[in-house]
């Protein structure tokens, strides 16, 4: 069968579950990597470009016949590694599909960040979100392979275990609560089994299985969690722990109408007169920026769109607006607010009026980094001062590029220059000054010379860090503040 002849029977299949079942979102694949190795058409799977034309081509066909349902295609979190799938996930929005699907399943290195990033790379191009698939797989580092999660019987039968029960929970309300956050469409955790039944690791071990997970050994523990599995339903055996909280949060969730975050490392608590994000669907049609510096105020209405805080105290306040975008607005909230719960009100240039809530706290330090998420490389500068007198500036230390972002290993200059690593963040001013910060680089504490606002930006912290000699040769380590005793977001820089 030819690579058209493959996509016209993938888009005929399509077409018949729509017309013939109706589901309510049909998803067209969101493995490109496991496609590839199941068909071997590199034609369609290998590259970004050749995968959305694939999509849009299905999309394109299955249009014509009149189908309305949305649909929906995407990527695993892991693909391409520590790099990440970031010109994959460019491509399939560059397509008419209703919605991005993620795959989640390694917890490994970026991957769990990435799936932030991806999301809000949807939502700013107009596209909603959905995760068809999510557990946490059990597998190191050293373990993964670097581009596919590891599918091998031995990895999967240590799910089994009811060990793993807190972390499989901890796992599903995450997800649960990323749902909300992000106003997931719907997210659909993949070993459900686990809710209803688990394995006891010493009944199976006293049964004579030599829990070694060869291969063997590990379609017998499957097997026996199937059979586990299946018992508990014919049963009505109540759900496990994992299967009630799982429940629980379901249960319970509401979801927020506008979500409110550090616009640093989306912390959910934030500070007075510090940048948030603030997300919701159809805020406005179009992008809006403000375009006056300081020390000139922020606007508190952009494209037709505005927002109030109101405060534990019951005040009232306009939010100052950084930016507006159909998924998004970045903001400085006013100072001045009472630490406690808060009320976010905003007004969408169609004059919709939505709420959501917020938390609020004196300080609420976090550090941006280079590559937008709050983690990685800090978004840093480091300054250099010699023995006469003389500055000299180092502007970034990482270099970034649509692949990632590469450290800059810093130079600490020689036995009689100081350097002072630069870091910038939010909601940290509310601490009252430097004496109220402290500074780990690695394990050294490190003296913090300023820690306040930068006036050359509304809502943007600065903590100057002094990186003393005996840092030399250290390579990454992680740099972490304290402000008021909250600890911010642990970020990294790269010692020469």
């Amino acid at each position: 069968m030819s690579d058209t002849d493959y996509v016209a029977a993938r888009a005929k299949n399509v077409l018949t579950i729509a017309q013939q079942v109706g589901p309510d979102y049909i998803n067209l694949n969101s493995e490109p990597d496991t496609d590839l190795q199941l068909t071997g058409r590199t034609n369609l799977y290998s590259t970004p470009q050749a995968f959305a034309a694939m999509n849009e081509t299905i999309i394109t066909q299955v249009r014509a016949q009149s189908i309305t349902i949305p649909i929906g295609a995407g990527v695993g979190t892991w693909l391409n590694g520590q790099a990440g799938a970031t010109e994959w996930v460019q491509a399939l929005l560059g397509t008419d599909i209703d919605y991005l699907d993620l795959h989640i399943y390694a917890t490994n290195y970026d991957f769990l960040p990435n799936a932030i990033t991806y999301a809000d790379m949807a939502l700013e191009a107009g596209k909603q979100v959905a995760i068809s698939e999510c557990w946490d797989v059990k597998e190191t580092d050293q373990e993964f392979s670097g581009t596919t999660v590891n599918n091998e019987a031995s990895y999967y039968a240590r799910d089994t275990f009811s060990f793993w029960a807190p972390v499989d929970t901890a796992f599903v309300e995450a997800f649960v609560n990323f749902a909300n956050w992000k106003g997931l469409i719907y997210v659909s955790p993949f070993w459900t089994r686990y809710f209803w039944a688990y394995l006891n690791y010493n009944q199976e071990q006293s049964a004579g299985a030599a829990l070694d997970m060869s291969a063997s050994v590990a379609e017998q523990v499957l097997n026996d969690a199937t059979v586990q599995f299946v018992n508990a339903i014919q049963n009505s055996t109540p759900p496990t722990f994992t299967g009630q909280a799982y429940q629980g949060a379901i249960a319970t969730a509401e979801v927020k109408a506008v979500t409110s975050v550090s616009a640093a490392d989306y912390g959910v608590t934030v500070a007075p007169n510090s940048i948030v994000s603030l997300f919701a669907a159809n805020i406005a049609t179009q992008v809006s920026s403000a375009t006056n510096p300081p020390p000139a105020p922020l606007p508190t209405s952009l494209g037709g769109v505005s927002a109030t805080i109101t405060d534990i105290s019951g005040n009232a306040t306009p939010i100052s607006l950084i930016a507006v975008t159909p998924s998004q607005m970045n903001a400085v909230l006013p100072a001045g607010l009472q630490a406690g719960p808060a009320v976010v009100n905003l007004t969408t240039s169609s004059g919709a009026q939505i709420t959501g809530d917020a938390m609020l706290a004196t300080a609420a330090p976090s550090l941006f980094s280079a590559n937008e998420t709050g983690r990685g490389t800090a978004a840093a500068q480091v300054v250099i001062g010699h023995a006469d007198g003389s500055q000299t500036l180092i502007p970034a230390i990482a270099t970034c590029s649509s692949s990632g972002c590469t450290p800059i290993p810093i130079n600490l200059g020689s036995s009689t220059d100081q350097a002072y690593l630069v870091l910038f963040g939010t909601g940290i001013r509310g601490a009252g000054g430097a004496s109220a910060v402290t500074a780990m680089v690695g394990n050294t504490p490190c003296q913090v010379a300023f820690a306040g606002a930068q006036d050359t930006f509304f809502g943007l912290d600065q903590v100057n860090v002094e990186l003393p000699h005996s840092l030399a040769g250290s390579g990454t380590v992680n740099v972490v503040i304290t402000a008021a005793g909250e600890t911010a977001n642990t970020v990294t820089a790269d010692i020469q």
